[in-house]
């Protein structure tokens, strides 16, 4: 089999978000198919806790704006709900929610701004590229109401990104959804 014929199984075009965005993934798929192929995975996960951070700021509202590429689409607010300890997310076009459950916004307990080159395939807006994905860089992490400034450290594209606390310390991550 060669790669691309490898992976079709687990992509799959969808009906209910216009391009680029009507692509799913199902990663359960590929991490089987993976371990068909013969793949070792080297256990490299994330740290959590299930204590709120004693550091850091207060950071109960956050807006994540995108002003270079141009356009609004991307700009993001959230705002921290002690009771659920989740940041509720906005957009430019109002409540974020599931698009199967529009009734429920959707919260997340960490998130994560990854500082980063971006660039846009072909100068396209809607096709960004990370061409720095390996590396290392600035990173501001929000998570149980507070702002913790950090950094990120990627080895290799066979690594995932590693957090850090200002001190050298992996950040140990609420437990639920994050956002990145």
């Amino acid at each position: 089999t060669n790669g691309a014929n490898l992976w079709t199984p687990a992509f799959k075009d969808t009906k209910y978000h216009s391009a680029p965005h009507d692509h799913s993934v199902d990663l359960t798929k590929i991490a089987e198919l993976m371990l068909e192929s013969g793949h070792e995975f080297v256990e490299r996960p994330f740290k959590f806790t299930d204590e709120k951070p004693a550091i850091g700021e207060d950071a109960t509202k956050i807006a994540v704006l995108f002003n270079e590429v141009g356009s609004h689409y991307s700009d993001a607010y959230y705002e921290y709900d002690a009771e659920t300890n989740k940041y509720m997310r906005t957009t430019a076009t109002g409540t974020y929610v599931d698009y199967h459950e529009k009734d429920v916004q959707l919260g997340f307990e960490n998130l994560i701004i990854q500082r980063t080159k971006l660039k846009f395939y072909n100068g396209a807006a809607d096709r960004p590229t990370l061409p720095e994905a390996v590396g290392s860089g600035n990173a501001d992490i929000f998570m149980g109401g507070k702002y913790i400034e950090g950094y990120w450290v990627r080895t290799g594209l066979q690594e995932r990104t590693v957090f850090f606390d200002s001190e050298g310390n992996e950040i140990e991550l609420q437990r639920g959804k994050t956002w990145i």
